[in-house]
């Protein structure tokens, strides 16, 4: 049992030291996510991105649990989030005419409980560096201008998309929703 402790924190020595990378690359993948769910929603291949932002969003959070030092506060948010869901799935089972889409219903879930889990995760690591809001400035900067290269190459290739497709207004380059990108930056 003790080498199972010394290398759970060594592991979690070398995790913490790795926090700015590991934010940075969290960070600037979000824009470049973002253009391939558009692209996979236009060509109606949506499944990979979709597994890879849950595969995602589960090592980030698991990277958040081992480096922080409140394991208790990510236990009682997975209790609350699980107790919610728990709950929902029973009134949508009781409910006239039953459960109709669960795989929606809980891609739809997670959707919504992805912001509070990176917010999790995000305290954690600001709490762990004192860099991170240096990092995090990088990081919005790479993003602006590979959304900037994004909406570029949008136009010169006539792919371009706008927020109010009728009218032709808003530029929103290669994003799938309309929000997505007030919501990378």
């Amino acid at each position: 049992m003790n080498g199972a402790v010394t290398l759970y924190k060594k592991a979690k020595l070398k995790l913490t030291d790795a926090v700015l990378g590991f934010l940075t690359a969290l960070l600037i993948a979000q824009p470049l996510l973002d253009i391939i769910s558009h692209w996979a929603n236009e060509w109606d291949f949506t499944a990979i991105t979709t597994i890879t932002r849950f595969i995602m969003l589960v090592l980030v959070v698991a990277y958040g649990f081992i480096i922080s030092d409140r394991k208790k506060a990510y236990i009682a948010a997975a209790a609350v989030m699980g107790g919610y869901w728990i709950l929902h799935i029973i009134a949508c089972v009781t409910s006239e005419g039953g459960y109709a889409q669960p795989i929606s219903d809980a891609n739809h879930y997670l959707r919504a409980m992805q912001l509070p889990l990176f917010t999790f995760v995000f305290i954690t690591m600001f709490r762990k560096n004192d860099k991170v809001p240096e990092y995090v400035q990088k990081a919005y900067c790479i993003n602006m201008v590979i959304m900037l290269h994004s909406l570029i190459l949008s136009y010169m290739t006539g792919t371009q998309v706008y927020t109010y497709a009728a009218a032709e207004k808003g530029l929103m380059s290669w994003a799938s929703v309309h929000n997505s990108q007030s919501a990378i930056l």
